[in-house]
């Protein structure tokens, strides 16, 4: 992956959108598929690879970076799927979070595009900062009545609707019916599950179902038990076995069908401390720089600062934070294309903050509201170091056996 070799970002990790990155990953699947989109494909699974299948499955692991998978792999365990397949390391999009990735991976569009920065996004033509998947606001409030299209609120384009057969989202029950999934793209089929073997059900009754047709699949536990024990705790790889278990025999069960599976991540997990953990709000001063809470995620912090506050603003960063965390113009981080390529969503440079503050190694920045606790995450992500970057991604054709074509 590259690795940013001078100024202020210099030691951290640009995503490989020139064709090593999850919306390469897409552009190929898109493109083997019939569909099309504007973006490099894959260089390690060209478009040719996926066009001859009649079922492709994309299934993210939300939270598996390719760091924490060399350490689980080093001490033995994944020996159903994770150390049975050769796999290969590939890069998230920036910021390395659930929100921006996923919607990647719901539509194949990038950050750029779709503008979707972090789990809490500015919404500034509502006034609001919005916990976006959920689309509430950070004290729980809808961000959008009844009354409102979501989809034509959030504007987000999508490649996969591109691709000429059925789409399959399979997912947590909640999530397959939320108001965020049905507006940012078009399925043909909605299935929920509550479980892991649930979900191997629903890929077995997609691999069944007649004709050609996508499914993307998404299993969020992993990166939950991460978030509240840490990442390398007892209890995260005790998870990653039943993980492993159920995809070792969900590829044995696919075994004789033309299928395409293609497993990966939306990011990877660092570890934190409370004691590294710092709560902006409890900056004196600091929230009285901005003109709204601050957005993102515990590692990538946008900052929206009122008129003649800047001088402020830097100053308590310097002298309060300079050991937590770097701090960058957002005009800067646009001009570098860290969000990826592509036509920039109307609303990205309103969302990206005048400044985004980024922690350092071991650091996480939280961004509480006033009279509601904060919550100190174990393992955290949003960040551009490689551990967050860097994932894994397999790619098995099952009709033959399992043979892996990474």
């Amino acid at each position: 992956m590259p690795v940013i070799g001078q100024g202020i970002l210099k030691g951290l990790y640009f995503p490989d959108y020139d064709g090593l990155s999850v919306v390469n990953l897409l552009a190929s699947v898109v493109k083997g598929l019939g569909g099309r989109s504007r973006h490099r494909a894959l260089k390690i699974l060209p478009p040719a690879r996926l066009a001859g299948h009649r079922k492709v499955i994309v299934l993210v692991v939300d939270g598996l970076g390719w760091r924490q998978l060399a350490t689980y792999l080093a001490a033995g365990r994944g020996a159903h799927f994770f150390g049975r397949f050769r796999h290969q390391p590939i890069s998230t999009v920036f910021p390395a979070t659930s929100a921006s990735a996923l919607t990647t991976f719901s539509t194949g569009a990038t950050p750029t595009e779709h503008a979707i920065l972090g789990w809490h996004l500015n919404l500034p033509d509502l006034g609001v900062v919005s916990t976006i998947l959920p689309l509430l606001t950070r004290t729980g409030m809808p961000v959008l009545g009844e009354g409102v299209d979501a989809a034509a609120y959030l504007r987000i384009p999508s490649y996969l609707d591109s691709i000429p057969m059925r789409r399959h989202l399979l997912s947590l029950k909640e999530i397959v019916t939320s108001r965020y999934s049905q507006a940012v793209s078009t399925w043909h089929v909605r299935a929920g599950y509550a479980g892991l073997e649930g979900m191997k059900r629903r890929i077995l009754a997609f691999a069944r179902c007649r004709g050609r047709a996508i499914a993307y699949v998404y299993w969020p536990g992993y990166d939950t038990v991460c978030h509240e024990c840490g990442v390398y705790h007892p209890d995260a790889a005790r998870h990653l076995d039943q993980i492993d278990h159920v995809l070792g025999g969900t590829v044995r069960a696919l075994k004789g069908r033309d299928v395409l599976l293609l497993v990966t991540a939306d990011h990877g997990l660092v570890p934190s401390s409370v004691r590294r953990t710092v709560d902006l709000a409890r900056v004196a001063g600091l929230y009285g720089c901005l003109a709204t809470l601050p957005a993102g995620d515990k590692r990538s912090v946008f900052c929206f600062v009122r008129p003649r506050q800047e001088k402020r603003f830097l100053d308590l960063v310097r002298t309060r934070l300079g050991d937590a965390c770097l701090c960058v113009r957002g005009d800067v981080l646009l001009a570098a294309g860290v969000f990826g390529p592509g036509r920039a969503h109307p609303a990205l440079a309103s969302r990206t903050g005048d400044f985004v503050l980024l922690a350092k190694p071991g650091y996480a920045l939280d961004t509480s509201v006033f009279g509601h606790s904060g919550h100190v995450h174990r393992g955290n992500h949003g960040g551009m170091s490689e551990a967050e970057v860097v994932v894994p991604l397999y790619a098995l054709a099952t009709r033959d056996g399992a043979t892996s074509l990474v």
